[in-house]
């Protein structure tokens, strides 16, 4: 915050003090980003990048010498986003989950952070991110990184991939905004609102693939007429306990890496296969498995065949299987229908 008690430096003072911190700010975003980025790992959150930057001068002057910022700006430290970094994330709701791992590492400086997804004017549509000025704390990084950046701020904006790069298209234009013509400004706002929608559209999509995925997966464990299909089979091979039994016995057999992958194109064969050999549910899958289990890794293990990169992956016996019904080295379960 700005002491009122000490005078507004000149602005040939700010910038040669810009200058000779510019290799410490850099240094506090390098921190900052790769901190931030081991903690969205350690979470499992998915994003796009971890982004940073330090203001450049000419930023930096224009910012200071704004006649609407005299009153708030005196010293270099008062501008709280020279240091600044910015998280992009896939989906609009993981922009909380990620400001409260923000919280949870960094001093937080309420006073000069600005949630900007909640315009003013709701009838507005603009630049939506939340921005957080924070600080290093001595349990996060250490003793040694909180002295090193003692008394320095940086601003953290958080924002999904499809706000970044609308941010970024319109930034290059941002110094002539009021120059621009009322229907280009409208048209900015139009598409502004359109980024809103489709960013509600991909977490809406999300929950219910997530939501299939979950209806599939109580399906496959306990309902034997299930249909196979792609996503049906990925979650049979990823739960069932007799497909791992066989990919453990046909590795070990073979003297080879068991791999706990499962490739999207032997799903998509595989599927094509079992139709072919008239292996319609999940229950008559399961079943020819078992009636086939040492015949099998005899097969594999003969033929050599896989592995791939020397090696087995998730799921290489129900892949074989289907190869050898089409192939009739093998027979299908004859106690259910397809």
């Amino acid at each position: 915050m700005t002491d009122p008690k000490h005078p507004r430096a000149p602005i040939e003072q700010v910038l040669s003090d810009l200058e000779k911190r510019r290799p410490a700010f850099e240094s506090l975003c390098k921190e900052l980003g790769a901190h931030i980025e081991r903690c969205l790992r350690d979470e499992q959150i998915a994003f796009q990048a971890v982004q940073s930057r330090v203001k450049s001068t000419a930023k930096v002057e224009a910012k200071y010498l704004a006649p609407h910022k005299a009153n708030r700006y005196k010293r270099l430290d008062d501008l709280t986003d020279i240091a600044a970094l910015r998280i992009v994330t896939y989906y609009e709701d993981e922009v909380d989950v990620i400001k409260s791992i923000v919280e949870r590492e960094f001093q937080i400086y309420w006073e000069d952070s600005q949630d900007k997804r909640v315009p003013d004017n709701p009838e507005l549509f603009t630049y939506s991110a939340l921005h957080l000025v924070v600080s290093i704390k001595p349990e996060t990084l250490g003793n040694r990184a909180h002295k090193q950046f003692d008394g320095m701020r940086a601003e953290i904006q958080i924002t999904t991939s499809l706000r970044h790069a609308w941010a970024e298209i319109e930034h290059k234009w941002y110094d002539l905004w009021d120059a621009f013509p009322p229907k280009a400004k409208r048209r900015f706002a139009r598409l502004s609102a359109l980024i809103e929608m489709a960013d509600q559209e991909f977490v809406s999509l999300r929950k219910e693939f997530e939501a299939g995925n979950e209806s599939t997966n109580l399906l496959v464990s306990g309902d034997e007429d299930t249909p196979i299909t792609a996503q049906s089979l990925r979650s049979f091979i990823e739960q069932e306990p007799l497909v791992s039994e066989i990919d453990r016995a046909i590795a070990k057999k073979m003297g080879i890496e068991l791999k706990d992958e499962i490739s999207d194109v032997y799903i998509f064969f595989t599927e094509g296969g079992l139709g072919l050999s008239s292996i319609g549910t999940i229950g008559k899958l399961r079943e020819t498995l078992l009636m086939n289990r040492e015949k099998l890794i005899e097969l594999i293990a003969e033929l050599k065949f896989p592995p791939i990169e020397g090696s087995v992956r998730q799921g290489d016996c129900v892949h074989m299987l289907s190869i050898f019904l089409v192939n009739g080295l093998l027979q299908p379960a004859s106690r259910r229908s397809p």
